[in-house]
């Protein structure tokens, strides 16, 4: 006879063995609840779970505690040539899960209770959102032990101890932000080079600071200035022509030794003025931020005795769950990956890090901006067709042979029956002039254009296809649409692989229409693969990264005004030649602090 048990929040924790804790509970429960020795199995649904628990002799015990929240029906089949019952359920972002019932009555009484709870759960009203504006409590992170030391500082000043003394303690740098005093003004400065997405979040940071009342400088290359100048952020110059390093990045695998011969021979006169460039530019700087693409930032900070900032866009902590970013392609081995971070933690310094989450710049284009008309006319008629809709680009990425990687592109649209919104803005920048491959004829089940703001494509599209810059990656995931990363460089490869392994998207392995015809295929109609992409998108849009980035920057600049600048008690010691340098070495706190506008790598 079936028996329906309430688990209640009974859980078994220790591993399956004939003695021990686990054991010992689970026969409790039995003898408390009457049900002996023998095998069987219990199912229970109450308001919030659905629970089975098989029980064997002889196998594992299989145990399932499935939230009413999760399930979106019951859907019973036949097994074993209708000599067994079997229920399935479709679980939100997993495989349908399978049971098999001895009796067609006691599965068709589970699947009652189980729709009933259904409708239960859809009748409840949901409960409101976490405003985005609530930032992650710093006290979770590693900063969080300083906590004490607060009261210590203030002690020693009410007992008169000399200013030397109290500037050489350590300081506590997780206050919450409403106990911080308004900050005076100051000067911040953004160092950063590379693609207009590298660019992107410091203007979103930028707007942030300046509803502080902070001024804001960023220092990059001279392309981007009007974007820049438009949103009311000073500009400066450094870094050259961001197509011929794309190019260079593109041919040579990033920190290859191809790569630095590359770099050494043809872009010594390239380096040389982006260091005097970022120099003359960061003058009069209060505070520094820097991406580490730009290299020279902490040597600046040390020489103007000012706070630095190295902001990452991917994970620079040492961990075994994946190999360092720049490490292209990935290799997935636990002791691998730990020592990938080696060669990176000689050349950049050991740093505290805060994850804040991205840094998001909506209406990137202005506030005046408006979508083509025929655009929208065009996306109507495909949702009017029943077509998915994708988004294809490569962002600035030099593409080599862009008339054929098009023409592939447009074969797969085709063969995978979707409907293509494609970005040519790779396929314009630096293309040969000597390419042989004949202009694409674009068929209306494609619609071509320069650039269109993310924030506003991406939630009413199906997918994105693009070449996994970070933060092209984080705003398709932030939409909630699986994405497709055909990698090209860098930290590309990292991003792709890690949207794979959480199943919201894949990685395509080359530019073949193939390859492009079967990722779209599946990116369209994939259940779990889009119910992955959907919990994704929830999680970071309830982020608030330019909120947590700028109380970070609050709280550690703060302590570091004893002295000005703190620097890494591990970081190597300086020559004896560094005049000044040496006095600067005087906490175990580090003015070099990586904020993570990236969350994805959890």
């Amino acid at each position: 006879m079936p028996v329906f048990v309430d688990l209640g929040p009974i859980s078994f924790s220790e591993p399956q063995t004939d003695v021990g804790p686990a054991n010992a509970e689970e026969e409790a429960v039995r003898a408390a609840l009457a049900l002996g020795a023998e095998p069987g199995i219990m199912d229970y649904t109450g308001d919030n779970y659905v629970s089975f628990w098989s029980k064997y002799f002889t196998q594992t015990d299989l145990r399932y505690r499935i939230p009413i929240s999760t399930i979106r029906k019951t859907k019973p089949f036949s097994f074993f040539r209708n000599c067994a019952f079997g229920l399935a359920l479709e679980i939100e972002g997993h495989d349908d899960v399978k049971f098999v019932f001895k009796a067609e009555s006691r599965r068709a009484d589970t699947i009652m209770r189980i729709n009933a709870a259904l409708k239960v759960a859809h009748e409840r009203p949901a409960l409101s959102p976490t405003p985005t504006s609530s930032a992650q409590p710093l006290s979770r992170s590693a900063t969080g032990i300083f906590s004490p030391l607060e009261r210590t500082l203030q002690a020693t000043i009410a007992r008169g101890v000399s200013p030397d003394m109290v500037a050489n303690l350590p300081k506590a740098i997780n206050l919450p932000r409403e106990l911080l005093t308004r900050r005076e003004s100051m000067q911040f400065v953004c160092l950063t080079i590379g693609s207009r997405g590298d660019v992107q979040p410091y203007i979103a940071l930028g707007l942030g600071l300046m509803k502080e009342g902070h001024k804001v400088r960023i220092v990059t290359h001279e392309e981007y200035k009007p974007w820049i100048e438009s949103f009311g952020i000073e500009h400066k110059q450094a870094g050259g022509d961001p197509g011929a390093l794309m190019k260079l990045s593109v041919e040579n695998k990033m920190f290859s030794p191809e790569f630095f011969k590359e770099s050494i021979q043809n872009f010594r006169p390239w380096l040389d003025q982006l260091l005097l460039d970022s120099w003359e530019s960061c003058q009069g700087a209060d505070i520094l931020l820097e991406s580490p693409s730009a290299m020279s930032g902490v040597h600046i900070a040390e020489a103007l005795n000012i706070p630095y900032f190295r902001t990452f866009t991917m994970p620079w902590t040492k961990t075994v769950e994946f190999p360092h970013a720049f490490l292209s392609p990935p290799v997935e081995s636990p002791t691998f990956n730990a020592a990938s971070y080696v060669l990176f933690s000689n050349v950049i310094w050991t740093a505290t890090n805060t994850i804040s989450g991205y840094w998001f710049l909506d209406n990137p284009e202005g506030a005046n901006w408006t979508p083509p008309a025929d655009l929208v006319e065009w996306m109507a008629k495909a949702r009017s067709d029943g077509k998915a809709i994708v988004y294809i680009g490569f962002g600035s990425i030099t593409v080599p042979h862009p008339n054929r990687v098009t023409a592939r592109i447009v074969k797969a649209v085709l063969r995978a029956d979707v409907r293509a919104i494609i970005s040519k803005g790779w396929s314009a920048r630096m293309s040969s002039a000597h390419d042989k491959d004949p202009e694409v004829e674009i068929p209306p089940e494609c619609y071509q254009l320069d650039k269109v703001p993310h924030d506003w494509l991406f939630p009413q599209i199906d997918a994105a296809v693009h070449h996994g810059g970070a933060g092209t990656t984080g705003a398709s995931l932030r939409a909630g649409i699986p994405t497709l990363i055909k990698p090209f460089f860098g930290d590309q490869f990292f991003w792709a692989s890690r949207v794979q392994k959480l199943g919201a998207g894949l990685r395509i392995p080359s530019l073949h229409a193939h390859d492009f015809s079967k990722a779209l295929i599946e990116a369209t109609t994939n259940r779990v693969m889009k119910e992955k992409a959907m919990a994704v998108g929830q999680k970071i849009r309830s982020e608030d990264g330019v909120h947590t980035a700028i109380h970070t920057i609050y709280t550690v600049s703060r302590a570091g005004r004893w002295p000005k600048v703190v620097s890494n008690a591990h970081a190597r010691t300086p020559p004896e030649d560094c005049a000044g340098v040496k006095d600067i070495i005087t906490s175990h706190i580090p003015n070099i602090l990586a904020i993570n506008p990236i969350t994805l790598w959890k």
